[in-house]
């Protein structure tokens, strides 16, 4: 996921520093052929967790659908379902 431009040095850093971690791991466990063209999806979001059940190799393209990117919709649809979230919950309150 690119980061904003905003970011510090540090930040890119770690956040490189965290890909380079879980492609080393999942390149052990699946081999090296099999990264080529793929990312690795950490099924429980946590991308600490590098255990051989929690990384799963998906194309780039619905890597990022996935994940709400490459989608004008999504940003949309996503903030659509908030603001009814928060509609209801003040039609609650009174």
């Amino acid at each position: 996921m690119p980061l904003p431009k905003s970011a510090s040095k540090k930040e890119k850093h770690a956040a490189r520093l965290q890909r380079y971690h879980s492609r080393k791991a999942a390149e052990r466990f699946f081999g090296k052929k099999a990264l080529r063209g793929k990312d690795v999806h950490h099924r429980n979001g946590n991308k600490d967790d590098l255990r051989k059940k929690n990384l799963k190799l998906v194309d780039k393209r619905s890597h990022g659908s996935r994940h709400g990117r490459g989608n004008k919709h999504s940003l949309k649809r996503e903030l659509s379902f908030k603001l009814k979230q928060m509609n209801k919950k003040f039609w609650a309150k009174t």
